[in-house]
């Protein structure tokens, strides 16, 4: 389990709760322990996605559960809510992520939008923050999006403005929240068991990836498009035919993209 937090007030009540312990030498705050790793990316989606990719780079695995933890705005909610994003907006650009919803949870669904500076001009039934969609772009090319989440906790609204604001605030709302974010991680940590790749993706991963220099994302990617040929009930002696002629790992994806496609097509 990878989690990408911003501020250290907002990490502290996890760090406590489940004995983190502080990796020395690494270019953001890392804590782990039991297979969970938390990250303090610092605010804004540049570092948020620059965190990410470190977690990939260095920690590499296979469908992972990814969770992005911490405070937004909202227009609706009240302070101190917890929140799932549905939807996420990047401000100014085109791309919305649709995180499904897969865990039956107390914790209202709200879109959220990722701006470059906090919000003042507050939007109904809309919640505001600068990270998520940048922890979601990243995250969701190393982990299947069931697996990638986004949980908010409501710091400022139309009655109390982001000036209002104190950082302790975050960390008395996270542990006053902390028995749903733990129900959150635990299940998603138990999806993410149960989707781990087969004795026969692993044989058939490591016979393509000694033949080329596949970076960590691409042999995730690799993991992942395996998996689905076997949900398809192809063989995979077949996906690994449609590889051979591919020269590079990036062809190799797109190759075995394609002929998963080409089984998709109902004739």
């Amino acid at each position: 389990m990878n989690l990408v937090v911003a501020l250290l007030k907002e990490a502290t009540p996890l760090i406590e709760s489940w004995g983190l312990k502080k990796i020395q030498h690494t270019p953001f705050p890392l804590y782990a322990a039991n297979q969970r790793r938390l990250i303090i990316s610092g605010m804004g989606g540049e570092n948020a996605a620059k965190a990410s990719q470190y977690l990939i780079d260095h920690f590499p695995g296979k469908n992972l559960a990814w969770l992005n933890l911490g405070i937004a705005g909202h227009g609706s909610l009240p302070r101190g809510q917890l929140f799932s994003a549905g939807r996420i907006i990047n401000q100014g650009g085109p791309q919305v992520f649709y995180p499904p919803k897969i865990i039956d949870s107390p914790a209202p669904v709200s879109e959220l939008t990722s701006c470059l500076q906090p919000v003042t001009n507050y939007l109904q039934n809309m919640g505001f923050d600068m990270e998520a969609h940048a922890f979601y772009r990243i995250a969701s090319t190393a982990s299947t999006r069931e697996l990638v989440q986004v949980l908010k906790i409501v710091s400022d609204n139309p009655e109390f403005p982001i000036s209002e604001f104190q950082p302790v605030m975050a960390t008395q709302w996270i542990r006053e929240n902390l028995s749903i974010i733990d129900d959150w991680v635990s299940k998603l940590e138990e999806m993410a068991l149960e989707i781990m790749p087969s004795y026969e993706v692993k044989n058939c991963l490591d016979r393509i990836t000694r033949k080329g220099r596949f970076s960590a994302t691409r042999t995730i990617q690799l993991s992942s498009l395996l998996q689905q040929s076997i949900a398809l009930g192809i063989n995979l002696d077949d996906v690994e035919k449609a590889f051979q002629a591919a020269p590079t790992p990036k062809l190799a994806i797109q190759e075995i993209e394609n002929f998963l496609y080409q089984k998709r097509v109902l004739p």
